[in-house]
């Protein structure tokens, strides 16, 4: 008696299966313009970044602020991107340690 019960559990979920996996492949729309953009804004801001020479005549905050709105850049674009926040704690980092040693 508990064979035809499997059976048509077995059949229900095989019937359910293709909308699932239809669900599944269906993808978002990627705007590549946008996608462009952002990556260049990161490099811009990358390359910034690894030019800047900080003095501690200025505040590093306050050159980079400069740099970056020559560029047509902000902030955000180190909020956006985690990687390359990442790279700006790094090189603040290793600047402050330079000089307190």
């Amino acid at each position: 008696m508990t064979a035809p019960y499997i059976n048509d559990q077995s059949n229900m979920s095989s019937k359910e299966e293709p909308q699932d996996v239809k669900e599944q492949i269906t993808t978002p729309f990627i705007d590549r313009e946008e996608v462009r953009k952002g990556e260049i804004r990161v490099n811009q801001a990358l390359s910034i970044l690894k030019s800047t020479n900080f003095t501690w005549s200025r505040s590093p905050v306050e050159v980079l602020q400069d740099k970056l709105q020559i560029s047509g850049l902000d902030w955000t674009v180190f909020e956006e991107d985690p990687i390359l926040f990442c790279t700006l704690k790094q090189r603040l980092y290793g600047k402050v340690r330079g000089n307190l040693r």
